[in-house]
Parts: structure tokens; C-alpha cells; sequence
């Protein structure tokens, strides 16, 4: 048994309980090691096969304009200024919106922003699709771009640990 404790001693009497050390934390893992432990399996598999058709969506948003303007340069009677514009004007939402997404995504989540940022962009296609003049056109591109660069950088950062399991 203790000691009976004086009124003024702080320190509780030590038992069993106390007696022991304290548990010690595991060292920490490396990436290796932490991929090996974490395994791959068919989450992965499924979270590849719905990130594909995104980043092929995004690469479609910012590579297709040069097939659009043979026949958009008849039909809307484009100069080779209108041209250069409507090749640029989509990177140019891209940059301009970069500051912004990084901003939104660590506030507000990137899942959030994977869901909004997608469907503000599929607006923006459709919109473009369906526009009849060139201002029309090149405000639609740079809507899309300004949509899209910060879901797909979300998506790559979400996506690329899962992509690395299948190399190993």
C-alpha cells in the first residue's frame, strides 16, 4: 500500500496503472512502405476507370480547337486573329483561374469542387457547342478553361497515389 498523502502534495499515489511506460509510437513509414501496406485492389481499379473519361475530358477542352477551326473558319468567317484567339483564350482561363481553385479547394473540399467545377465545364462545352458567333465561341472557351484547370489538378492530386500502385 502507499503512503497516506499529505494535504499539499500534488502528485496522486502511483499504482499499477501509473507504474507502466507509456506506450511508444511506431516509427514512421515511408511511401514504399506505406503503399505496400495499403495494398491495391479494386478501389483503386474503380477510382481509375472514373478518373480516366475526366482527365480525357479535360485534355478534349483544351486540344480540340484546332479541329473545330477548319470548318469554324468558313462558318463564322474567321480571321487568323480570331483564330490564334480561339487557340490561346481557353489557356488563358486556365491561368487566370489557378490562384482561385487552389484557394476553393483547400476551403471548400475538394470533392466539392470535383462535382461543381465538371458541371460548371459541361455547361461551358454545351454553350460553345451551340454558339452561333465568334464572341460567342471565345467566351464559352474561356469559360471552359476557367471551369476546368482546377478540377483536374484536384483530380490528378486525388488520383495519383492510386495510379502509382500500379506500377509497383
Amino acid at each position: 500500500m502507499s503512503e497516506p498523502r499529505e494535504s499539499g502534495d500534488p502528485k496522486p499515489p502511483k499504482t499499477a496503472e501509473h507504474q507502466k511506460d507509456p506506450p511508444q509510437k511506431e516509427a514512421a513509414a515511408d511511401f514504399e512502405a506505406a503503399i505496400d501496406a495499403a495494398g491495391f485492389g479494386m478501389f483503386n481499379i474503380l477510382l481509375l476507370v472514373a478518373a480516366v473519361p475526366a482527365a480525357m475530358g479535360t485534355v478534349y477542352e483544351t486540344s480540340t480547337m484546332s479541329y473545330i477551326l477548319p470548318s469554324a473558319e468558313c462558318d463564322l468567317k474567321l480571321s487568323l486573329l480570331d483564330k490564334g484567339i480561339l487557340n490561346a483564350i481557353t489557356y488563358a482561363g486556365m491561368i487566370s483561374s489557378a490562384v482561385l481553385w487552389g484557394y476553393l479547394a483547400d476551403t471548400k473540399g475538394r470533392r466539392n469542387l470535383l462535382i461543381v467545377g465538371y458541371a460548371a465545364d459541361t455547361i461551358c462545352v454545351l454553350g460553345g457547342a451551340f454558339s452561333q458567333s465568334t464572341i460567342q465561341l471565345m467566351v464559352f472557351k474561356y469559360l471552359g478553361g476557367f471551369c476546368m484547370s482546377g478540377p483536374f489538378a484536384v483530380l490528378m492530386t486525388m488520383s495519383g497515389p492510386f495510379a502509382v500502385l500500379m506500377t509497383i
